[in-house]
């Protein structure tokens, strides 16, 4: 089944991306803006920013949407949690091309959730995790500084999506009998 839903959402998603290249303006307006896209904590920005064409970044684009896709369906599941749930709000940027740096708030709601999860563990704080932490809460600031000229809104939402990811994986791992 899960086979037939993917193989329908890449004929949905080749259908789409196919007029791009003519298109791109009004499908995608602020890729042709080079001072929007540091604002813009997706994975469209990030390539646009490195100078990916719009077919690159339309495929990376679709290629990430379905891995988050697949991840928040597969944690979900097995049962709805605060990760799963701040697994969802960090996977958000790293699905939609539409996400501007005011949207962040999301973020914000999944490192509060993230921080309270491992606050009431028995274990604390990685040195790994306390950065993107504090990359996490730093990105608007990182944003609008454009600081480096490094695709933070890629690079940060992408860390706390696999901080997430392997903190549930850690769960699951202590829970398994052996």
């Amino acid at each position: 089944m899960l086979l037939l839903v993917v193989t329908i959402l890449a004929a949905l998603i080749g259908e789409l991306l196919s007029p791009i290249g003519r298109y791109e303006e009004r499908l995608y307006p602020y890729w042709t803006w080079p001072d929007f896209l540091p604002l813009c904590p997706n994975v469209s920005a990030g390539p646009r920013m490195l100078g990916a064409g719009t077919r690159v970044t339309a495929a990376g684009l679709a290629a990430t949407m379905a891995g988050v896709a697949i991840a928040v369906w597969y944690v979900f599941r097995r049962g709805a949690s605060p990760l799963a749930v701040a697994l969802l709000m960090a996977g958000t940027f790293l699905a939609t091309p539409y996400a501007v740096f005011y949207d962040l708030s999301l973020l914000s709601y999944a490192l509060v959730l993230v921080a309270a999860d491992r606050r009431s563990g028995p274990d604390g704080f990685s040195s790994a995790e306390v950065a993107v932490l504090i990359l996490g809460v730093a990105l608007p600031l990182l944003l609008r500084l454009d600081v480096l000229r490094v695709p933070w809104g890629l690079v940060v939402p992408g860390a706390v999506f696999l901080l997430i990811l392997r903190r549930i994986a850690g769960q699951t791992d202590a829970r398994a009998p052996g």
